[in-house]
């Protein structure tokens, strides 16, 4: 439909806006964004239940892309791994899931009556998900429920194509695709119909334009911004957004805003009376409806085809005709009850039910799409698969021929004789007498020329454990156990920029990325290095991040130590970027044991000892060396007391410094140690000392230092004067190494003095007492800041 509107601002009925929080200072017209694609949420829930009795039940289904699983655990199904500590629970059971083209994670999950339950989004990409359990402990134990090893498959139903309600900035406004009860509404709104208001703050955009619909007879509401920023280029984009449409709703209103940081106001909204759709019943011509378009397929044909999967744009030059070498494109529907049929022939079901052709920019009337037949071609799966001959399209047998240039295509398909269709996604194809690179604003074909230059390579990382988490820490050597392979996910990652490539979501693909190394299957090190190709992991602000798994030859490979670097081109291999150890070229280190025990540690004894009490003081080793110190400036922990001692008992004297020290539960790793740093003198000479303490119970550490012994049992005798301490914890980072966090009054360090400079209070303790300190001295101030 289309109807032309005057150009002015009105005002819409029950309109939102959302306030933008920048500064109001230098304010400047701002540039039109690009234009991407919103994702779409269902709100739809489908559940499964894993029952005890090892029976899997769906309460809820189908699962639908975009919308949520719930999964409900019986936690008998894995009953080993129980233990407790403290008196509480230490075990817990975690539901992993993975899905093509998305990597595996887990969610928790909790109590829920008799069953253990969680949640997770669906993506709305996938058509089938695998789900398995994970069960350990405080202690180390572990086991999996996942299908004797096959996982747990289920299919996932994809929504519909969108019906599309365009907006154009020519004020008409065009539907295409039928509004369905229960089917998806995709938003097209051209941002030049609202240009009031576009004032910048600082360089920033600070307006927006705002989409709000009203579905009826149930009032179903709600506003979306149009403007959002390309999570790639950090640019503006126009936003797509894709609704969901109730089931019992007959019509939908929709009206738009513009709005700044000024107050400046704009409305599009049909002269105040909001632009009206009608919405028809699911299924209302008794037609199966098109439930799934995609899997395109650029085919060149010579001696034989070549598919060469999902191409955009692809391209037909005329210098191939006398090769021979043709070429078309494939696309593949799926329609519920008639590509999937198990009974008569695929290509009479076809021309009985099925309409198929192409809209598309190359043939037409001026501005307006022309159409091309899609001709079936066979059935794969569950699926027809059509295609049309670019050079049937190129040379038209009425004569009227393709010129030169870029051209748009779109896949329609309808199962009611054309009465409505479903259409796919815009593709493009270049037609050029002979290979024209300047034709292709990207994705050009392989043999155009590439000139890029890799500019950095950095931020090594790596993906691991059951959950598979990024980590952007490497350590070098990086330690890999043959006893984790198949089980912890072993990635190692760098990130790349590319002027030009990265920072302009070219295609991956584009970027030779490999991994040089000695390590291989079955033996030791190689004598003369080998490569292996680096997969593309994700856009990460201007840069890529390409990802080595190296699983497979952890659990192959001889226990040795091995190296490797990363290499990157963006010229088809004409000069390589190598990416090493210390931003250079040197090797990297790679360990790969047989299991944890299999290390090798060495040990650090030298002025560490481990206290408890003022009697209960040995010398201790460690078997790391921290990899850095730093201040720990957010609450990592806190000294809670601090006291200093002394007792008298049968001929004994005993005097101490003692801190007890709260440590934050949640840490960016493991809590190796919590200790003292005190320098003190003895017999008139400086010395110090690394003091370890005992964990008294979780996350509560007491540390110290003897400063007074004498009679029996106190040997030789220990007399210190403290002149400076500080606290420290020692955490080991999922990288590996150990890092040392430290309160010490930013660096300057406390001393006994200033600490008891206020009068504390007094404590008991059998023949003697106890000063701890009063909490208004500095000691105490990141206690205070952490809100304890």
């Amino acid at each position: 439909m289309a109807t032309r509107r005057s150009l002015r601002w009105i005002v819409a009925v029950g309109g939102a806006l959302t306030m933008l929080g920048c500064a109001a200072d230098g304010l400047t017209p701002a540039a039109p964004p690009a234009v991407a694609r919103m994702a779409i949420t269902l709100d739809y829930e489908a559940v499964l239940t894993f029952n005890a009795d090892w029976q899997t039940v769906t309460e809820v289904g189908p699962i639908k892309a975009g919308g949520r699983l719930k999964l409900k655990y019986a936690a008998d199904r894995l009953p080993n791994c129980r233990a407790t500590k403290y008196g509480f629970d230490a075990w817990s059971i975690l539901a992993y899931w993975k899905a093509p083209g998305h990597a595996p994670t887990y969610i928790p999950l909790q109590t829920e009556g008799a069953m253990l339950a969680g949640t997770l989004n669906v993506p709305e990409d996938v058509e089938n998900i695998e789900v398995w359990f994970y069960n350990n402990d405080y202690y180390g134990c572990r086991e999996y429920d996942s299908n004797l090893g096959k996982n747990y498959a289920f299919a996932v139903t994809l929504p519909a194509e969108a019906a599309e309600l365009e907006f154009a900035g020519d004020w008409q406004e065009r539907q295409r695709g039928t509004l369905e009860q229960g089917g998806l509404m995709r938003i097209l709104f051209a941002h030049e119909r609202l240009q009031t208001c576009r004032a910048t703050s600082n360089g920033r955009r600070t307006w927006n334009i705002y989409a709000a619909w009203r579905f009826l007879p149930g009032g179903q509401t709600n506003t979306v911004s149009i403007i959002g920023s390309d999570p790639v280029t950090q640019r503006d984009v126009v936003l797509t957004p894709e609704v969901a449409v109730p089931e019992d709703a007959t019509s939908v209103e929709l009206w738009f805003s513009n709005s700044d940081l000024t107050g400046c106001s704009g409305w599009d909204s049909n002269l105040g009376a909001n632009y009206a759709f009608a919405v028809s019943p699911a299924d209302a011509s008794g037609a199966p409806p098109v439930g799934w378009i995609g899997d395109y397929d650029f085919v060149t044909i010579a001696n034989a085809e070549t598919h060469l999967g999902n191409v955009d744009p692809a391209y037909y030059f005329d210098s191939w005709e006398g090769a021979p070498v043709g070429a078309r494109v494939e696309v593949q529907v799926w329609i519920p009850g008639v590509t999937d049929r198990a009974d008569g022939d695929p290509r009479d079901i076809a021309a009985a039910q099925v309409e198929a052709e192409v809209t598309t920019d190359a043939v037409g009337d001026g501005d307006a799409w022309g159409t091309w037949d899609l001709d079936y071609g066979r059935k794969q799966g569950n699926n027809f698969v059509y295609y049309f001959r670019f050079p049937e399209l190129r040379w038209q047998t009425h004569g009227n021929n393709v010129p030169d240039g870029l051209y748009r295509w779109r896949p329609r398909f309808s199962t009611d004789a054309g009465a409505t269709w479903t259409e796919g996604q815009t593709r493009r194809v270049v037609f050029a007498p002979t290979q024209d690179c300047s034709l292709f604003p990207d994705n050009a074909p392989p043999s155009c020329p590439k000139t890029a230059a890799v500019g950095w390579v950095g931020d090594w990382g790596n993906i691991g454990g059951h959950g598979c988490q990024y980590v952007q820490e490497l350590a070098n050597p990086k330690v890999y156990t043959k006893s984790a392979a198949g089980h912890d996910c072993m990635s190692i990652t760098a990130d790349v920029w590319i002027p030009g490539m990265t920072d302009s979501g070219a295609d991956p693909s584009a970027i030779l990325a490999r991994v040089e190394t000695n390590l291989t299957h079955y033996s030791g090190p190689l004598v003369t290095p080998t490569t292996h190709p680096l997969a593309f992991v994700k856009a990460v602000g201007n840069n890529y991040r390409f990802a080595w798994d190296v699983g497979q030859l952890v659990g192959t490979a001889e226990r040795g130590d091995y190296d490797y670097r990363f290499r990157f081109s963006a010229d088809g291999g004409a000069t390589w970027k190598i990416a090493g150890l210390d931003g250079g070229e040197g090797w990297r280190q790679l360990h790969v044991r047989n299991d944890s025990s299999d290390t090798d540690a060495s040990e650090y004894c030298d002025g560490i000892e481990i206290w408890s009490g003022p009697t209960a003081a040995y010398p201790y080793c460690v078997d790391y060396e921290p990899a850095g110190n730093y201040n720990a400036g957010y609450c990592e922990l806190w000294v809670n007391a601090f006291g200093r001692g002394s007792w008298s008992h049968g001929g004994t004297t005993a005097g101490w410094l003692e801190a007890w020290v709260r440590v934050n539960p949640t840490q960016q790793g493991t809590v190796e140690a919590v200790g003292m740093w005190i320098s003190y003198d003895e017999g008139g000479v400086s010395r110090e000392v690394i003091s370890i303490g005992n964990e008294v119970e979780p996350n509560y550490w007491k540390t110290g230092l003897t400063t007074l012994h004498s009679g029996a049992g106190a040997g030789a005798g220990i007399d210190r004067t403290p002149t400076a301490f500080a606290v420290f914890l020692d955490v080991r980072r999922p990288a590996g190494h150990v890092e040392r966090l430290w309160q010490s009054g930013g660096g300057s360090n406390y001393s006994v003095s200033d600490v008891f400079a206020v009068a504390g209070y007094m404590h008991s303790v059998g023949s003697g007492s106890i000063e701890y300190a009063d909490e208004s001295v500095p000691l105490f101030d990141p206690k205070k800041s952490c809100g304890l």
